[in-house]
Formats: C-alpha cells, sequence, structure tokens
C-alpha cells in the first residue's frame, strides 16, 4: 500500500477516537464543589415546564415524581431538632422527608451534603413547613451559608464581619409566631417582656453576639437591630424567610347524595377525577331520589371547619318519654394537614333523622381519615334506609396566600 493512503487511514482512526473521547467527557457528572448560584436548577427547560400538578396526576398505586426545584411546596409536618449538630439536623429533615413520602407515595430524592468549616453551635428547631424552608432555617440556625445544587447541599461558615451597624426593619404581623417561637415563649404580661423574649430566642437560637441590641416594636411590627454586620446579615435573611412564608388556605368541596341500594358505590378510598366523573353522572341519573347540596368549607391548614343545615326539634326520651330539644339534619366538620404535596383530610359527618309517628331521633355519625392528592375524592357512607345509601363526598384543593400570619399553630 502506497505510504500516503497509510498515514490517511491512520489520520482517520485517531480523529474517529478523538471525537469519541470529546464525546464521552462531555456527559460527565459536574463537579459538586462548582457552585456558581443558590438553588441553580439544572432542569431541561422542557423538562421543568412538567409541572408538580401534572406528576400528581399519576395513577394511585404509581409512585409520584417530582423535581428538586418542587422541594419549596415540599411541606414537612412538623419538625423537631433539639440540640443537634448540623450534620443530625440535615439528616433528621431528610428522614422526616423520606418519611413524608413513604406515607405518601412520592418517590424521594437523594441527597448528599458537606459542612465546610465549623458551625457556630448546635440546631434547635421546632417548626413546621416546606423541605425547602426548613432547610434555610437550619442553616441560619447553624451559622453557615447555603449552596444548593440539585442533590449537593454544601454549607459554608458566613464570614465574621465585626464591624458595629444598625439597622430597622420592617416585619409581619406575628413575627414571634414566624420565626418559630412556640406560644408560652412569648406569653408575658406586657409588651416589654413580650420584645424581651423575642430577643433572648433570636440570640438563643441563632447564636448572635451577646451585646447584640435587639429592640421588637410588636404593635408597629418594626425590628431595630444594632450589632454586627454578620449578625444583621442572618437577621435579615430569617426576615426575608418570614415574608415569604405562604399561608395555606385549604377549599373543602362536599356533595351530599342518595342512590338505590342497587348501585355499587366504592367508599373510603381514594377515587380519581375519572371514577368520581362516571358516579356524579350515576348521581344526576336518579334525580329523583338524589338529595343533592355541595357547601363549601374554607379553612386554614389543620384548622376544623363546621358546616350545617339544622332545625330544632322536640324529642322523647324513650326512658320515661320526657321531651327534650334536639336537632335534625346535617353537621359536616372537616380539616386537613399538609404532608408532602397532598392533604391528610378528616371528615365527621353527624346526621339526625326524625322517625315519623314517635318523634324519637335516629342518629347517624361517621368519622372518616384519608389521604387525598391534588384533583382526588373520597365518598364516605353516612347511613342506609328503606333501601336507599346516603353518601357524602369531600374534594379538598389548596391555594397558597403569601401573608404574615402563621396558619400552623
Amino acid at each position: 500500500m502506497h505510504p500516503l493512503r497509510i498515514l490517511f487511514v491512520f489520520l482517520c482512526v485517531a480523529l474517529f477516537y478523538y471525537f469519541a473521547t470529546t464525546t464521552r467527557n462531555t456527559t460527565k457528572p459536574a463537579d459538586p464543589n462548582n457552585f456558581t448560584e443558590n438553588r441553580q436548577s439544572t432542569v431541561p427547560e422542557d423538562q421543568s415546564s412538567q409541572n408538580t400538578a401534572d406528576a400528581l396526576a399519576s395513577q394511585e398505586n404509581e409512585l409520584v415524581a417530582h423535581d428538586y426545584q418542587d422541594l419549596e411546596y415540599f411541606v414537612i409536618p412538623k419538625i423537631s431538632i433539639i440540640n443537634k449538630s448540623l450534620d443530625e439536623a440535615i439528616s433528621c429533615l431528610i428522614e422526616q422527608y423520606e418519611s413524608a413520602c413513604d406515607a405518601t407515595g412520592a418517590q424521594p430524592l437523594d441527597f448528599q451534603h458537606m459542612v465546610q468549616g465549623a458551625p457556630l453551635g448546635s440546631v434547635n428547631l421546632e417548626y413546621s413547613g416546606s423541605f425547602q424552608e426548613i432547610l434555610e432555617r437550619i442553616a441560619l440556625c447553624a451559622g453557615m451559608e447555603l449552596f444548593q445544587n440539585r442533590s449537593n447541599l454544601i454549607f459554608k461558615v458566613i464570614p465574621q464581619d465585626l464591624k458595629v451597624t444598625e439597622k430597622s426593619l420592617k416585619v409581619p404581623t406575628d413575627f414571634e409566631h414566624l420565626v418559630g417561637m412556640c406560644p408560652d415563649e412569648y406569653i408575658c404580661p406586657s409588651l416589654q417582656h413580650q420584645e424581651g423574649a423575642l430577643h433572648r430566642y433570636l440570640v438563643n437560637s441563632m447564636h448572635l453576639s451577646p451585646d447584640i441590641i435587639i429592640s421588637y416594636d410588636a404593635t408597629d411590627h418594626n425590628l431595630d437591630i444594632k450589632g454586627t454586620r454578620t449578625d444583621l446579615y442572618r437577621i435579615n435573611k430569617l426576615v426575608d424567610l418570614t415574608q415569604e412564608r405562604k399561608v395555606l388556605r385549604i377549599h373543602t368541596d362536599t356533595d351530599i347524595f342518595s342512590l338505590p341500594n342497587s348501585i355499587k358505590v366504592p367508599t373510603n378510598r381514594r377515587l380519581t377525577p375519572q371514577e368520581f366523573g362516571k358516579i356524579h353522572k350515576q348521581v344526576h341519573n336518579h334525580t329523583r331520589s338524589a338529595d343533592q347540596t355541595t357547601p363549601l368549607l374554607i379553612s386554614l391548614n389543620r384548622e376544623r371547619s363546621t358546616i350545617e343545615k339544622t332545625q330544632e326539634f322536640e324529642a322523647i326520651h324513650v326512658s320515661d318519654n320526657s321531651a327534650y330539644l334536639d336537632w335534625t339534619g346535617y353537621r359536616i366538620t372537616t380539616s386537613a394537614e399538609m404532608l408532602g404535596f397532598g392533604l391528610q383530610s378528616y371528615l365527621r359527618v353527624e346526621r339526625n333523622v326524625a322517625i315519623q309517628g314517635n318523634k324519637e331521633l335516629q342518629i347517624y355519625d361517621q368519622e372518616a381519615e384519608t389521604f387525598l392528592l391534588p384533583n382526588e375524592s373520597v365518598i364516605v357512607k353516612t347511613h342506609e334506609s328503606n333501601g336507599i345509601c346516603h353518601y357524602i363526598t369531600i374534594r379538598k384543593s389548596i391555594s397558597g396566600i403569601v401573608t404574615g400570619r402563621l396558619a400552623i399553630q
């Protein structure tokens, strides 16, 4: 073979291996220590457009998929971190997150964390909020800055700037609630003692400089601080977190209806919108036997609400035929607690039905607890009479309202 042809073949082989190696190198994992921005998202634009609500509408038996950017909305009902190191506090939060995933059918995400430098002290935090918010509060309590890129969490010591300065901050209503103070810590006989309690709480929980001066005006919701620049920087970040706090307002839509007992209705389990639509169609096909109403209950997270449609009724004691006043009709009591992306829903239906002829009352009392994802429903059977089954459906939706009032007590 001609020498030039041999040289040409060698050049082609060399170029092939060069491009193959280059392609492999461009797909290697990113350096976990290379952070250019806090909470940087690396999700492709087309993938990030698929929102959490679509993922949550998957089938009941499938794990709910979510991404790291959704952690801002993944609610941890309550976490108690008492005198833990930073490493222990992070592990505790991740364990709570994984437990919530197990309870709600979500696919847990993986995390790796690294602590660079010595934290200012132990973490003491009792709080309920989103995974992301609790993570940022843990960092503030330990005097650290959080750098986050998907699964990688790096905590770095905030550089100390001991120059003394002053600053005035406008804080939300009930600021002492929003920073995580328990009621017993600030219920005092005077506003002066209440403001002093907040000072002690912030100094102890965030390991602030002992000579810092914090003046809290509980009437005008103003926080005046005189201390090191580092202390002011951390308190300012805490105030920003409280101002972003979303109070969860829960809408509960209920239907009371009746159907012949020959029609089978699935009860006490989660129903998809398609399943509920079929049942709703059956209800409309039997309008003569359907007693329909649609009360709407609005409550805050963990708060109970009751709606009733009742009237007074003179009932008779069976034992001695004495008369007493009672009520007929129904009462619906409902509440819900955020868990992950869903709602742990509580429902109680009380229904008193007058028996014709002897003024007695037949009392039906039914309770049910169900975990509901968005767009899901549950049907509860309250009672059966004269060949008719009586049911109540419950559907819940959530709306976040930016406010200074903490809903989770």
